[in-house]
């Protein structure tokens, strides 16, 4: 299935769930920010630097992973709804 048949699929479940589409990645269909806009904003925090929640395929990995602004970490979640409730017990994202 390509990116835009995803979309045809996915559109009204992902995006009335919060989520964004990314049509410029090559790997990833829609992201969820993590981090609220206004503290990205207090932070200075360029969006490819923030936390999100993500969803695609990148040929050797494929679902919902959580992009830490330099890791991916992929999830066994099966919906979005079951991966949002996971970030949810995230509680910080910190650089060492």
């Amino acid at each position: 299935m390509n990116k835009e048949e995803f979309y045809k699929k996915n559109d009204d479940k992902f995006l009335a769930l919060g989520f964004e589409k990314d049509e410029t990645d090559l790997f990833f269909a829609y992201f969820l920010h993590l981090i609220p806009a206004d503290v990205r904003e207090e932070y200075d925090l360029e969006d490819d630097d923030a936390a999100k929640l993500l969803i695609g395929d990148t040929g050797l990995n494929k679902g919902f992973c959580i992009y830490t602004g330099s890791h991916f970490i992929w999830l066994t979640c099966g919906t979005p709804e079951e991966a949002i409730e996971l970030t949810k017990q995230i509680t910080a994202f910190e650089e060492c």
